[in-house]
């Protein structure tokens, strides 16, 4: 059986420190994702922040995810956000980032219903 591999993101909300990604590489594309992240890490600990000040203090980034951009220096998160709602509730939101040199902006928020249904289409 061939071994899976999970990279998720759980951002530390007090001190934005990137966590420890632990992966088992044992072929050719375990080994290119992981540069892939580690070559991203700069870029997406500067994100992380520029998306924290975008936040409330109490929100949560609960899962982050680059999608592909079709200009340089353009980068595209699609996040989902959690919190605890007005009833004491856990409630959570797709949030999609958008990233260029000079800002950082809220493109698409949705809030997650529990008979929500999303198809991504396309490369992301």
């Amino acid at each position: 059986s061939s071994p899976t591999k999970q990279i998720a993101l759980f951002p530390d909300n007090e001190n934005l420190s990137l966590p420890k990604i632990a992966t088992v590489a044992t072929n050719t594309i375990d080994r290119h994702l992981a540069r892939i992240v580690a070559g991203n890490a700069e870029n997406l600990r500067a994100h992380l922040d520029s998306m924290y000040k975008l936040l409330r203090p109490d929100d949560r980034l609960t899962l982050i995810v680059q999608l592909e951009s079709g200009f340089p220096n353009r980068y595209r998160y699609l996040v989902i956000v959690t919190c605890v709602g007005r009833q004491e509730t856990e409630e959570s939101a797709i949030l999609g980032f958008d990233v260029d040199t000079n800002e950082i902006t809220i493109g698409m928020a949705l809030p997650i219903w529990a008979d929500l249904d999303i198809s991504l289409d396309g490369d992301g």
